[in-house]
């Protein structure tokens, strides 16, 4: 075994549990999510097995996001967003601020696989929902909130958190297509919760992430400008 194989495999070992991903279904008191990042590999010595850089810290990566995403599916954000207005000299603003988050050694939280395919480190990470949480997520699942999908980008430029922030700017996009078709003026401001419906699909394309997500939304203000 190469000089990263037993640390890695303590560390994989501490999280791994016994799954059956096919028996699952989007009525079951778990999200199960398949998350990656990219690898460098090294150049292996004589007799070595090429093995990829610090798979720890690549695993601890994907654990991060998947943190974010869940909190997300489970929790949600609260969102102000101000529309870019260039006749009134309006700079866009857009925050985004999670409701709660998960903590990061959260014991509901489990990798159950991970695997390499190219250049890139898949992992399956399972979370197990209480019955608080479930009960939270059968409030948003009523009829009274509207889903909306946006297609996020974010540039490699932006480093490692570049993937949540095409997310991020995939909720921005959504919540910008579902006012579009129902509020005729730019307003001046929109403040919102919204929900993460499903886990973001995330690809690369053209130097960057492009991240489809799609969200329920609460509504609270849409502000106009007063005319004067």
């Amino acid at each position: 075994m190469g000089r990263y194989g037993t640390p890695l495999f303590v560390f994989l070992l501490s999280f791994l549990l016994p799954l059956n991903l096919a028996a699952l279904t989007p009525d079951s008191d778990v999200i199960v999510l398949t998350l990656w990042t990219e690898i460098s590999r090294t150049i292996p010595e004589v007799g070595e097995d090429p093995v990829p850089q610090d798979l720890e810290g690549f695993s601890k990566q994907v654990l991060s996001d998947a943190v974010w995403i869940v909190s997300g599916m489970i929790y949600g954000f609260d969102v102000r967003y101000v529309p870019l207005n260039r006749e009134r000299k309006i700079e866009e603003v857009f925050t985004l601020d999670p409701v709660y988050a998960i903590p990061f050694g959260d014991p509901a939280l489990r990798i159950t696989g991970t695997r390499f395919e190219k250049d890139r480190f898949f992992v399956e990470v399972r979370y197990d929902l209480a019955d608080y949480q479930l009960r939270r997520l059968s409030l948003w699942n009523s009829n009274i909130y509207p889903e909306a999908e946006g297609l996020g980008k974010a540039s490699f430029f932006e480093g490692e958190g570049a993937r949540i922030e095409s997310v991020k700017n995939g909720i921005k996009m959504a919540l910008r297509n579902y006012l579009r078709a129902r509020v005729r003026n730019k307003p001046r401001e929109i403040t919102a919760r919204v929900l993460l419906d499903q886990s973001p699909y995330i690809v690369v394309d053209a130097g960057g992430y492009q991240a489809k997500t799609r969200v329920k939304l609460n509504i609270e203000r849409v502000i106009p400008y007063t005319i004067y």
